[in-house]
């Protein structure tokens, strides 16, 4: 039965709003769902999330995703996502952003994990008690309160002073394999995928095809990564990633460089509940 007014907003648990619902937005959410939180994903349209089966992403276009025991449910409205506050059944993942969020009334947390690369963060800080920004580009103190590191060898260092590491554009190597493990797109157009994730592929397989032409898998492996098939992709968007680790492949759950993300953003919530001295949280230090 639905709550409405004040009595459905004081029965939600502390509120946490995460902009996109990408691997490491994901596993954010995981961890705060778990720890007692109230949480939100709000997807970013503007970039594909490619390790959809380590995301809650597909929440969006199907309804409903499962990651790691957690389920996620797409929500369109203020009314639905304090219902499932509320009941804590699954994490939402919405199209509203933060600007339609913010009329949930008090949030305790924003984290800005949509990691988009050359963009100059706005100042959030006014919006939520505690703000993290997650990746490249923020500067705690003057956009949010507190950042987290992406960058290979930091991933999951927290910044309380300062810059983030700027990007690099060289990921975590795989196998062995670094930047080469993608298939980026040459152009913008239509991408229809002819792969599923786990599908073995060898080097030069056709996996999609972009605007009427081919793509092919830059490696052999399995199919790690694959954005799904959209109206419209921007030239450099990376459309497939390839395991080239034979048995060892994985290309679901939760991988160890969103886990260290997601381990060092509950860190910052920590330090900040105890310099609040917020008592309402849930222990975030007791979340797995």
């Amino acid at each position: 039965m639905r709550l409405d007014g004040f009595a459905a907003r004081s029965a939600v648990p502390p509120i946490a709003v995460i902009l996109s619902s990408n691997e490491a937005a994901s596993a954010i959410a995981h961890r705060l769902f778990q720890g007692g939180w109230s949480v939100v994903l709000s997807r970013d349209p503007m970039v594909p999330v490619l390790r959809r089966r380590m995301s809650f992403d597909d929440a969006f276009c199907d309804r409903s995703a499962t990651l790691e025991g957690v389920a996620a449910r797409r929500v369109e409205s203020l009314g639905g996502l304090i219902d499932s506050f509320v009941a804590r059944q699954f994490i939402a993942v919405t199209s509203m952003d933060l600007g339609e969020l913010l009329c949930l009334g008090s949030v305790e947390a924003i984290v800005d994990a949509r990691m988009q690369r050359h963009r100059k963060p706005c100042d959030v800080r006014a919006l939520a008690r505690v703000t993290v920004g997650v990746g490249p580009g923020f500067c705690a103190g003057r956009d949010v309160h507190v950042a987290v590191e992406t960058v290979p060898g930091a991933a999951g260092i927290p910044v309380f002073y300062g810059t983030t590491a700027p990007p690099t554009g060289i990921p975590e190597t795989l196998g062995g394999a670094g930047v080469e493990r993608f298939a980026p797109a040459d152009r913008p157009g239509s991408w229809r995928p002819r792969v599923d994730f786990g599908w073995r592929v060898g080097r030069g397989d056709v996996v999609g095809d972009l605007a009427g032409r081919a793509i092919r898998a830059p490696l052999s492996g399995h199919i790690r990564g694959l954005v799904r098939r959209e109206t419209r992709i921007d030239r450099g968007v990376r459309l497939v990633e390839i395991d080239p680790r034979g048995a060892g492949a994985v290309w679901s759950g939760i991988g160890p460089r969103a886990s260290r993300i997601a381990a060092g953003t509950v860190s910052v919530l920590q330090a900040y509940q105890s310099f609040l001295g917020v008592t309402a949280w849930p222990r975030v230090a007791d979340i797995a």
